[in-house]
C-alpha cells in the first residue's frame, strides 16, 4: 500500500512539475494536458485522473508552488530597498515573462484570474512587510496610497517595460526600480516616535 501511494505522488509531483515547466515557456492555451503527459512521462488520462481539467491543474501547480516562492521572496531585511528590488527581479526573471502572458488572458479563464489575483496578494504582503518602518498607521488612506505607488515602483509591467520593451540590463533595470521606490519614500511623512504600525 505504502508503494503504491509513493507511486502515485511521484506520478503527481511529475506532472506539476512538467505542467510548470511548460508553463513557464509556453503560453497557457498552447500547452495542452497531452503536452503535460508527454513531458511527465505518462498518459493523458493519468493526469486528467489525478487532476481534472487543465484548468484544475493550473490551480494545483499555483498552489504547490506558493511555498517555494514565498521562500524565494523573504527580505532579509525589512526597509531594505536594494534587497527587496532585487528579489522581485529574480522573480520576474523566472516568471515574468509567463506571467505577462497570462496577464494578457485576464477575465478570461477563471483559473488564470485566480493566479493573478494570488500574485497580486502575495505581492502586496511582501511591500507592506518590506516597508512596514516607513509606511503611514495602518487603516491610512496614506497608507493605502503609499502602498499602491511602492506596487506600481515595482509591477511586473515596469520590468516587462524595462528588460523587454526598452533592452535593459537586469542591473540597469534594478537600479530604476531602486529610484522609483527611494522616490516614493521620500513622498512619505515621517512617522512619529511610538505611533502603531
Amino acid at each position: 500500500m505504502t508503494a503504491r501511494r509513493d507511486k502515485v505522488d511521484r506520478t503527481r509531483l511529475a506532472i506539476l512539475d512538467a505542467a510548470y515547466r511548460l508553463w513557464l515557456a509556453e503560453p497557457y492555451d498552447e500547452v495542452g494536458l497531452e503536452h503535460i503527459a508527454e513531458a511527465a512521462g505518462v498518459s493523458r488520462q493519468t493526469v486528467h485522473r489525478q487532476f481534472g481539467s487543465k484548468d484544475d491543474l493550473f490551480v494545483e501547480v499555483i498552489d504547490w508552488r506558493r511555498p517555494f516562492e514565498d521562500a524565494a521572496a523573504a527580505v532579509p531585511e525589512p526597509g531594505d530597498v536594494a534587497g527587496i528590488v532585487s528579489v522581485t527581479v529574480d522573480r520576474y526573471e523566472r516568471m515574468g515573462d509567463a506571467n505577462v502572458r497570462l496577464a494578457a488572458m485576464e477575465g478570461r479563464i477563471d483559473a488564470v484570474d485566480y493566479f493573478l489575483a494570488q500574485g497580486r496578494e502575495a505581492h502586496m504582503a511582501g511591500l507592506e512587510r518590506g516597508f512596514a518602518d516607513h509606511l503611514p498607521r495602518r487603516g491610512s488612506k496614506a497608507r493605502t496610497q503609499a502602498l499602491l505607488a511602492l506596487y506600481g515602483a515595482t509591477d511586473l509591467m515596469v520590468w516587462k517595460l524595462l528588460r523587454r520593451d526598452l533592452d535593459q540590463s537586469r542591473s540597469d533595470t534594478e537600479a530604476v526600480m531602486r529610484r522609483l521606490v527611494e522616490g516614493v519614500l521620500l513622498t512619505l511623512p515621517p512617522r512619529p516616535e511610538g505611533n502603531p504600525r
